[in-house]
């Protein structure tokens, strides 16, 4: 698309009203098969109703001169955002979207 970073909440979720404005490409996979885009690429999927997990793969690649996080301080700024036992610490001390993957 051409019009620019769609508006998003702190978590990177696209405002409702504007993906219901989007034009959405259904794209079927079969097992074994990959998909690579940006994360700033438009995407959702549906809620899974099968009694089966949906398995996810993030790869995050940058160079070492970005200066991001050490695998160590991701995994604390992780679990600070987005504890394991329960909601989210404070949405409205979110970082930008992957702002866990680019330091300031």
């Amino acid at each position: 698309h051409k019009k620019g970073v769609f508006p998003m909440d702190a978590g990177g979720v696209m405002d409702p009203e504007v993906a219901k404005m989007v034009s959405w490409e259904p794209v079927v996979w079969k097992a074994g098969d990959i998909f690579i885009f940006d994360d700033y690429a438009p995407h959702y999927s549906e809620p899974n109703k099968s009694n089966r997990s949906r398995r996810t793969l993030y790869l995050v690649f940058q160079r070492a001169s970005a200066g991001g996080p050490t695998r160590a301080e991701y995994n604390v700024l992780k679990r600070a955002l987005n504890p394991p036992e329960g909601k989210v610490a404070d949405l409205d001390k979110l970082k930008p979207p992957n702002g866990i993957f680019y330091r300031d």
